[in-house]
C-alpha cells in the first residue's frame, strides 16, 4: 500500500507544499536525527515527517488514507527493531526525500519515496531472518 501511494503522495507534496509544510518537515526530521527511531520521540517525529508530507498533497483523498499508512510505518519501525537495533540509519532517506520536497522537485520526491519504501521493505525482511 506504501508503494502504492506515498511516491504519488511525494510528488504532489513537492508540487503543492506551503513553507509552513517545509519547515514541519524539517523540524520533525531533526527530532528524528536527534532521537533515533528506537525512542518514542524519534518514531512520534517520523510519523510527523510522513503525515506533514501527506497534508502537503492538499489531496483529501490521499489525505484520508493518512491513518493506514502511519499504522504501518509505526508498526513496521517497531518491528524492525524488536530484537536489535535498526540495521541501518533511515534519517539520510528521509533527508533525501526532504530536500526533493524543499526545492519543489516532483520527479525527485517521487523517486526518493520509492527508494525509502524499498529501504523499508529490505530492513524489514532482514528482521523476518532474525526471527
Amino acid at each position: 500500500m506504501r508503494m502504492m501511494v506515498e511516491p504519488a503522495a511525494a510528488r504532489l507534496a513537492a508540487s503543492r507544499r506551503s513553507a509552513v509544510d517545509v519547515e514541519a518537515m524539517r523540524a520533525a526530521l531533526a527530532t528524528m536525527a536527534e532521537h533515533g527511531l528506537a525512542d518514542g520521540r524519534g518514531r512520534m517525529a517520523d510519523q510527523q515527517f510522513h503525515m506533514t508530507m501527506l497534508e502537503a498533497t492538499r489531496n483529501d483523498l490521499i489525505i484520508a488514507l493518512a491513518s493506514s499508512i502511519m499504522a504501518a510505518i509505526a508498526w513496521t519501525t517497531i518491528y524492525k527493531q524488536r530484537k536489535r537495533a535498526l540495521p541501518r540509519d533511515p534519517v539520510p532517506d528521509h533527508r533525501t526525500l526532504f530536500d526533493a520536497i524543499e526545492r519543489a522537485d516532483p520527479q525527485g520526491a517521487e523517486a526518493a519515496m520509492v527508494d525509502l519504501i524499498a529501504l523499508a521493505l529490505v530492513d524489514t525482511e532482514v528482521s523476518l531472518l532474525d526471527s
